[in-house]
Order: C-alpha cells, then structure tokens, then sequence
C-alpha cells in the first residue's frame, strides 16, 4: 500500500463551499477484494472501530473504497475535539481511490484518513483470530496520537462561538490560529488558556469583547475576476481607496502570484481595513478561493460557453455576501447563460451592470427593474439608477494604460466598484487629482507586461 497524498483547500471550492481534503489513497490489493472477503473484513472492523454498525452501504455495489468511507465516518463523523466541524467523507474509484472530506482541521482528517486505510489494509491481510485486538490496538495508538495535538477546551469553545457570530478562523502554519481579517484579526494559541475566564461560558462573551456585538470580525472584501483587466481594475480601486486615507490590503497578478496562499497573507495583513483581491479563474478551479465571503464581486468579461470557466464563476458568484453586489459586464455575449446557470447563487444579492452601450436590451431591461448601470455618456461616466441619471466622473480623468476599447470597460469597472464601497460623487471626482503621476506609472507596467508577452 503507497502512502496517500494529501491536498487541502482552505476555502470555498468547487467540490463544496466548505475547505475540504482530497486524499489520494493508492492501493492496489484493496480494488481487487471479493465482496466475500470485504463482508470478512467489515466484521473484523466493526469489533475494533465503535460507532462502524451504523454506517452501511447506500450504493447498489459494496466495494473496498465505500468500506474506507464508512471507517473515515465513523472515525470522523463527530465534532473534533479540535474545535471543528468534520462531515461528508466520499471516496471514488478508479486506478486509485479519492476521498474527499470536508473539514477546516487538516491534521486531524489526514491521521484519520491514514487510519481508516491503514485499518481496511491490515483486516485484509489478517485471518486470524487475533485481528481484532491488532485493529484495536491500531485505533487506540491512532487516537492517543491525535489526542496529544487537541485544542484546549477554552479553545474549542472559543471557535464554536466564533463559528455562530461568523467570524473566519483558520489554523495557521505556525500553529497560531487566526480569528477574523485584517485590522480585526486576532491570534491565538491552540493549547493556551486564559486563567481570567471564570467558566466555559465566558466564550461568546469574549468573541463579542474583541469584534463587538454585531462584528464578525471582518473586513470589506472586493474580489475581481474575469479574463483581462483585472490586475488594472485591483489597482485603480485600490489607488482610489488609499488617496482617502483607507489601508488597503492589495493582491494583483502584478506584484503576486494570484493564489490562496497569497490571498490568506494579505488578509492576514494586521494594518489594513480593506481587502481588494484578484483571482485567477485556473488557481480558483485548483486550489479553491483564498476567502469565505467578499463584499463586491466583479467579473470583468467572461467566456461562459466554456464549461469550466463557467462552474469557476458560479462559484464566485455564490460568494458574494448576502446582500453584497455582483458586478457585470453586460457586454458579454453569454450573459443569458451565467445568469440562468447563476439564478439560484445570485438571489439577496444587488446586481449592478457596466456597458459600453447603454441601448443594449439587458441593461434597458436591468434598469426598468429599478436596477443599477454604468454607461459612458459624452464623455462621463453615468450612473444610471431606474429612470434617473447622474453624471459621476469624466472619463478621460481616470488614468488606464489599456488600449481604448478596453480602457472604457476598466474606468467603467472601477467606478462601478467603487461606487458600490460607498464613495460619493464628490469624492470620485476629487479622487483623480493624481491622474498624471499614476497614468504614467501604468503605462510603464502596461508596456512592461507587454513587451513580456509578445
């Protein structure tokens, strides 16, 4: 039996919403078990493994990899005493067997997933009649293990009450765990106790002493994906939010590796007060989003006749906040297609589309319905909110290096953008001053990425 290898997404990804663990278990000798010898082997399990009995076969074949499930649940499928939930453990087939189990406690699902191979492994080379005290043994040496890396108590209460005011927690590399983003963030050691808490029930008192009554410990999020423009997008929303004093956590494929890792590191970032994150739509279907929720979320352009691009950004989608503003570009030819394939991702959400054309039929149609659109108007930016109008900014006063079609379409994003984080009129227009320092600034990295391309 080779050692399985394990891959864990952090975040929302397009197995589950949830991080999961994808376990890659390569074992030869177990597909070629009998359903005979798998029906021995289960009884021998069930006298070392409580809880086994009540987790029985669903699908019409019984086979080696569901046998693995039903371990993993049985040794998974209660809270951790780590302080996290450990649910749904599927287990495919094919020249090896893949699991996939959903959990944020990486160290946790990957021992027991060793564990539950390990165990259906040695019941099928054990007849005799000591394998079930050899089983035995091996889930108890497995369990003291694990037992040494628990979270203290204090600690587990501590995460549940996090969990139900909806702050983030994520264990770091360190050891560390991180609650919440950015400037709210706190950090925490897992087996550290505080002596001043009186009882167990002084969590939920504490997590609303750090991030207050209603807080949840986050930060606004603005997520940019779409095929180009992005980088150009994160950076002009970012250099506005910054000449209004804000401190602003900024990730874009100019300066970073667009991934979760990088994403998790700004967010992170115990100075800023406000994230704006590109992502990449092949990092995303690899690796899942570097975050839980986003507060805007822009799609610069999409090519949503593509199957893959379209499950990737479905997903980012569904994780705009409730509430929160989905911004679209209502130029894409296949609009009719992600929002029929998004329809039930995108309800409690604010729609607000951008376009060179202010005639075309979606917007005409998005705007009777009371809804928002950006369109350039002789030269401005126009807001346009049901039936009424309001100039916002010109647009030969927001800097951008793109060549000109794609340069309306990016001055139109950011203003949508920053619009929807709440910046008046007013301040839009004053935010520009700077347009010609900035604009040749980025005309020096456009030509840079440029002349990298060709």
């Amino acid at each position: 039996m080779n050692d399985p290898t394990f891959t864990f997404l952090s975040g929302p990804n397009l197995l589950a919403p949830r991080p999961v663990t994808i376990a890659r278990l390569i074992s030869g000798s177990l597909m070629a078990l009998t359903t005979s010898e798998i029906a021995t082997i289960r009884r021998h399990l069930e006298a070392a493994v409580p809880g086994l009995q009540r987790y029985r076969c669903r699908h019409q074949s019984n086979n080696s990899g569901h046998l693995v499930e039903h371990v993993a649940h049985a040794l998974l499928g209660v809270r951790s005493a780590r302080g996290c939930r450990v649910g749904r453990c599927v287990v495919g087939l094919g020249e090896s067997m893949h699991a996939v189990v959903d959990g944020n406690d990486r160290v946790l699902v990957e021992s027991q997933l060793r564990l539950s191979l390990a165990l259906v492994d040695r019941a099928s080379r054990e007849n005799d009649g000591d394998t079930a005290s050899d089983l035995r043994e091996l889930v108890a040496v497995s369990r003291e293990a694990v037992a040494g890396e628990t979270f203290h108590p204090q600690v587990v209460d501590l995460l549940q009450a996090a969990e139900a005011a909806g702050v983030p927690w994520l264990q770091l590399e360190t050891g560390e765990i991180q609650l919440g983003h950015g400037s709210k963030l706190r950090r925490i050691l897992p087996t550290k106790v505080d002596p001043s808490w009186p009882n167990d029930d002084e969590a939920p008192c504490r997590i609303q002493e750090w991030f207050g009554a209603m807080g949840n410990g986050r930060i606004p999020i603005v997520a940019i994906a779409g095929t180009t423009g992005r980088a150009e997008v994160a950076q002009l929303v970012a250099s506005t939010l910054r000449s209004f004093g804000r401190q602003v956590g900024l990730l874009d494929s100019h300066d970073w590796r667009v991934d979760t890792e990088s994403t998790r590191r700004v967010l992170a970032d115990p100075e800023i007060e406000f994230a704006v994150l590109e992502t990449d739509r092949a990092e995303v279907a690899r690796s899942g989003l570097g975050y839980d929720w986003c507060d805007i979320g822009l799609i610069t352009n999409g090519a949503w006749t593509d199957a893959d691009v379209l499950e990737v950004d479905k997903l980012f989608a569904a994780r705009v906040r409730r509430f929160g503003t989905l911004i679209l570009n209502a130029r894409d030819r296949d609009q009719a297609v992600f929002c029929a394939a998004t329809r039930a991702a995108v309800v409690s959400k604010h729609i607000v589309y951008f376009c060179r054309d202010a005639q075309r039929p979606l917007i005409r149609q998005h705007l009777r319905r009371g809804g928002t659109a950006y369109v350039p108007t002789r030269g401005w930016v126009v807001e346009l909110r049901g039936r009424r109008e309001q100039r916002l900014v010109r647009l030969e006063d927001i800097p951008c290096a793109a060549s000109a079609d794609d340069a309306v379409d990016m001055r139109l994003a950011t203003v949508a953008v920053l619009r929807s984080a709440g910046i008046g009129c007013a301040e839009l227009r004053s935010a520009f001053v700077w347009k010609a320092t900035f604009e040749t600034a980025m005309a020096q990295v456009y030509d840079s990425m440029q002349a990298l391309h060709s």
